[in-house]
């Protein structure tokens, strides 16, 4: 299973996320090495079953264009995966992506100090 984070535990019995130092691998780049060129489907057959263009899943494969929720369905539908599963490769790419954007950003957003909750009795 690919992560973005792992979690470890602190002596105090919380939780700290330890961020990860390589790039998750892109979803396309998967669905070429593990469905795609092990089976010989070319990008053209798959484009085509899956119902969108040639240059957009050659976009998605060499990882120029993002996979959405609408192609990660037809994706699904072809491969009979779930949708779930091209969402998940695709959101750790975007988070790693995020948090290195906002590490080099000028104006980084900062922590506020919010009340803890009461119990509810």
């Amino acid at each position: 299973m690919l992560r973005s984070t792992r979690r470890e535990k602190t002596s105090a019995g919380a939780f700290n996320t330890i961020e990860r130092k390589r790039r998750p691998t892109p979803p396309g780049e998967l669905l070429w090495e593990f469905y795609l060129e092990p089976h010989g489907v070319t990008v053209s057959i798959f484009a085509e079953a899956a119902g969108v263009s040639r240059k957009h899943m050659s976009a998605v494969i060499n990882g120029r264009a993002a996979i959405t929720a609408d192609l990660a369905t037809r994706i699904a539908t072809v491969l009979g995966t779930t949708a779930q599963f091209s969402l998940n490769l695709q959101n750790a790419v975007d988070l790693y992506d995020a948090g290195r954007a906002m590490k080099s950003a000028k104006k980084r957003p900062r922590h506020l100090p919010f009340p803890k909750a009461e119990a509810a009795e």
